[in-house]
């Protein structure tokens, strides 16, 4: 019987990982979880409980993780967070700022926009800052893609 790819030894080490008690694991398995093509269910939770890490550079390396790897359900994880007031100022502001780059066709783009747009108004000037400048580069996106 052939296991699961998700399953396999490399897979639930890396997914492991992301629980790990050093920073610098964490954030390597975040890391290395970016570079694969897609990422299963399992690996997608693990990358979205990373986000609220107590770290800022390992919720940074699951917000790209999550950015590169995931469909529709890892950008609606990205503007959960966005939108969560119990998510620290840093790590909402990182998430505007990776979410200036998303824009697959598989889902609908103008969520994000309407995310950011909303994220603009934020009570933290940080967040509002983030979000100014995502919109920013999307504008310039679409520029650049004739829009």
């Amino acid at each position: 019987m052939v296991e699961p790819v998700w399953d396999i030894i490399p897979f639930r080490k890396l997914r492991n990982a992301v629980k790990d008690p050093l920073v610098i694991v964490r954030r390597a398995a975040c890391e290395a979880m970016a570079r694969l093509d897609s990422v299963p269910s399992p690996a997608l939770s693990a990358l979205v409980e990373a986000l609220n890490d107590r770290d800022l550079s390992v919720s940074r390396a699951a917000t790209e993780a999550l950015l590169k790897v995931a469909d529709y359900e890892g950008v609606v994880s990205l503007l959960a967070k966005l939108g969560d007031a119990a998510a620290s100022p840093e790590v909402r502001a990182v998430v505007a700022g990776a979410l200036a780059r998303a824009g697959e066709p598989d889902y609908d783009v103008g969520m994000v926009d309407r995310a950011l747009a909303q994220a603009s108004e934020d009570p933290h000037p940080t967040v509002r800052a983030a979000a100014i400048r995502a919109l920013g580069r999307r504008l310039m996106l679409y520029q650049m893609a004739g829009r």
